[in-house]
């Protein structure tokens, strides 16, 4: 990567990070320069102070009037009174002293500001992403989405726009001292300015191309090491019955392993600017000195000596943070290509308000009231993206309000395709889905809580049982008695009182501390906490046995009257509480209510 390649992708990766940040962010950030402008020129001032009045101590310059010295930076030069010049070198160590401590200190404001908009944007982004279409958001991988919405946040704030911030820190000192010898000697400037052109060159063509490539690779890895533990532990029961638990974890080690050889060529990269600038710094002292002595006398090549050898020892550090901040924002920044990848497609999505308290008590007060909704799907065709055929075609009918149907068909028939349709989940082709008169969408923001969903697969969080039940409102959104007569709707109560906190035991991570008939019957007892008048259910009574489907099957069949019910399921016994049935076969109905 040559030198233009790396300014354009510096330009590139903070222009993207700045976007994300709302324009009130951005301001405050911009008003911050003016002030690092004020600390450079402290450096600048304090270089000179103290180089001139050192110069004139050691080399005894003066003018010819006793009690005065003659102060001298290139074509300017002025008279001093003589018992000034300690002062005023004092005051210039003062400036060279004082400034590091106020640029700390606009650092760490700046890096308040960028935290406060790493959490907010964080906070707004995953908001965004929820609020896409699902069959949108489960495009991606949800170790990939969490890495990006958590790390990928804060390296593209923190680390991008905080190495940004130190950029345009330095970069003001550093124009300032070179306009100081500039100044003091043009000739002798522009040999070092070519020096440390050529080595910064050199530094950028090296270290920050190899820096972009580490940056992606690392990102990654960071996602497939997620991937790879999740796959572990979601396979672990057939590891050990296979006796084969080395390997379902040899993706993870092998994959720490190529992070450790990455991070080991990050630091690697990160820390050969130090050590090039310092070897650099002798050879330009070197340089300038050997000039000076050959074109100037020796005395007057001392007292420039002193300017350049100090305002060096600044500029040092200051190229050598540029460097590293450079090095930081490019690995970074390439780090989080998921995350600018998301914010793209999820920054066009306006979400809707946030769920109030009072919301979410209206999520519980008063359900029952609600009359259960009538269903009139017209014409439906669904055809997924990239596919030749429909999944669905020319589908047509009508659930009366209160009504139990079940959809029944073949492995393959679109049974979960038309559910999915009814729920507004998947876009249509052609043809319309109507609930209580609303697009699906329409209805459920109309009725928030009004409409619950039963899954075929099912997920627990890593909770209390009580949290699980009330997911996604906090446990004090429901009473106790509103949890225990969800249980007992579903026949799982007298499990629940046997857990040793009851209500508040922990269920560990995706229930795994209970059989699959629990974790299921939990998933129905959730979907009723908010007592629905609209219930869609997805094979929900795969995983349990015989006596566990008759109590669900019967709490149906109690259900349909005051709530309507759309059930997806492959099992004949179901159509004896149906009101009525939909056989599906190659997406086309074979049997209409």
């Amino acid at each position: 990567m040559d030198s233009m390649q790396s300014r354009r992708e510096l330009s590139r990766v903070i222009r993207a990070s700045l976007r994300m940040l709302p324009q009130t962010t951005r301001r405050r950030l911009w008003l911050l320069l003016p002030m690092q402008a004020g600390v450079a020129l402290m450096d600048v001032f304090g270089i000179v102070l103290l180089t001139s009045m050192l110069s004139v101590v050691a080399t005894g310059s003066e003018n010819g009037i006793d009690g005065y010295v003659l102060i001298e930076l290139g074509p300017f030069s002025t008279t001093l009174e003589s018992n000034r010049i300690l002062p005023l070198a004092a005051f210039g160590a003062a400036l060279l002293t004082i400034r590091p401590i106020l640029s700390l200190i606009i650092l760490r404001r700046s890096a308040r500001i960028l935290a406060d908009a790493q959490s907010d944007l964080a906070a707004d982004l995953s908001t965004r992403y929820l609020f896409l279409s699902p069959a949108l958001a489960r495009q991606r991988n949800s170790n990939s989405v969490a890495f990006a919405l958590a790390d990928g946040v804060t390296f593209l704030i923190v680390g991008v726009l905080g190495g940004a911030i130190v950029l345009v820190t330095e970069a003001f000192i550093l124009v300032g001292l070179t306009a100081v010898l500039f100044a003091a000697n043009w000739f002798i400037a522009l040999v070092s300015l070519t020096f440390f052109t050529l080595v910064g060159f050199a530094l950028n063509r090296y270290v920050v191309g190899r820096s972009r490539l580490i940056g992606v690779r690392l990102g990654e890895l960071q996602i497939q090491g997620r991937i790879d533990m999740q796959n572990a532990l979601g396979t672990l029961r057939e590891a050990h019955v296979l006796d084969l638990k080395h390997a379902v974890g040899a993706p993870f080690r092998q994959n720490r392993r190529s992070i450790s050889t990455v991070a080991a060529d990050g630091m690697y990269y990160g820390l050969l600017p130090k050590y090039l600038l310092e070897v650099a710094l002798i050879v330009q002292l070197a340089l300038v000195t050997s000039i000076l002595f050959i074109l100037y006398p020796a005395q007057d090549a001392f007292a420039q000596l002193s300017l350049f050898a100090l305002a060096s020892l600044r500029i040092i550090p200051s190229f050598q943070r540029v460097q590293n901040a450079a090095i930081s924002i490019v690995t970074q920044g390439n780090s989080a290509g998921e995350t600018l990848l998301i914010w793209q497609t999820a920054s066009r999505v306006e979400p809707t308000m946030p769920v109030t308290r009072e919301a979410e008590e209206s999520l519980v007060a008063g359900r029952t009231s609600l009359a259960a909704p009538e269903v009139r799907v017209s014409n439906l065709t669904v055809q997924y993206p990239g596919a030749t055929t429909p999944a669905l075609v020319d589908i047509s009918f009508t659930v009366n309000a209160g009504s139990l149907v079940i959809v029944t068909g073949e492995s393959g028939s679109g049974k979960t395709t038309l559910l999915d349709a009814l729920m507004g989940l998947i876009p249509w082709k052609a043809g319309s889905v109507q609930i209580g008169g609303l697009v699906p969408g329409g209805y459920f923001s109309a009725a928030p809580g009004a409409s619950s969903y039963l899954p075929q697969q099912v997920y627990l969080i890593d909770g209390t049982l009580k949290e699980n039940l009330s997911w996604p409102l906090p446990p004090v959104a429901y009473s106790d008695d509103d949890y225990w007569d969800s249980l007992e709707l579903v026949g799982a109560s007298s499990f629940a009182r046997a857990l040793p906190k009851c209500l508040d035991e922990q269920l560990g991570e995706w229930g795994g501390r209970l059989s699959g008939g629990q974790r299921q019957r939990i998933n129905f007892a959730r979907a009723l906490m908010s007592k629905p008048s609209l219930l869609f259910v997805d094979e929900a009574t795969s995983a349990l046995d015989p006596e566990s489907e008759s109590v669900v099957l019967e709490l149906l069949r109690r259900l349909k009257g005051n709530v309507t019910i759309l059930a997806v399921t492959h099992r004949s016994t179901h159509l004896s509480i149906a009101d009525t049935s939909i056989c599906l076969a190659e997406g086309r109905i074979v049997t209409r209510p």
